[in-house]
């Protein structure tokens, strides 16, 4: 049976985000393109992430620093609510300020910059080329 990824992202950014986060449908109408909410917290400094969900993967991006990560699962079964829900408090976590970013120097180009969170024991480095999701 084919999960409404629509209804399940909505259904699990409710319970994770309460009222201290703004809640908003992100990205085009276009039916085809994946289903996309913009989050965003009102602590003392505020913060953005996007994240983005379609039937074969699921995006963050944290729109701050031009990082994210992606996972892949194309499983039809309950794993991908498990997955939408890690990625949700994934969000939570970096919007509430528990997230860990480390900039370094490049001998190039500039600088790069890594944010780093930890989520039910595990790291996630989301980068802007790169990332590091761990699975349980």
């Amino acid at each position: 049976m084919l999960i409404d990824v629509k209804a399940l992202l909505d259904l699990v950014a409710t319970e994770v985000f309460d009222s201290r986060f703004s809640v908003e449908k992100a990205g085009s109408n276009d039916p085809t393109a994946p289903y996309a909410i913009q989050v965003s917290s009102h602590f003392d400094i505020e913060r953005s992430v996007r994240i983005r969900v379609s039937y074969e993967w699921m995006d963050i991006d944290i729109l701050d620093f031009g990082v994210g990560a992606i996972l892949f699962n194309d499983d039809l079964d309950e794993t991908k609510a498990i997955d939408i829900r890690r990625i949700c408090r994934v969000a939570h976590s970096y919007l509430s300020g528990k997230a860990h970013i480390e900039t370094r120097r490049r001998f190039w180009k500039g600088s790069t910059t890594t944010v780093m969170i930890d989520e039910d024991r595990m790291q996630w480095q989301l980068g802007r080329h790169s990332c590091h999701v761990p699975y349980p």
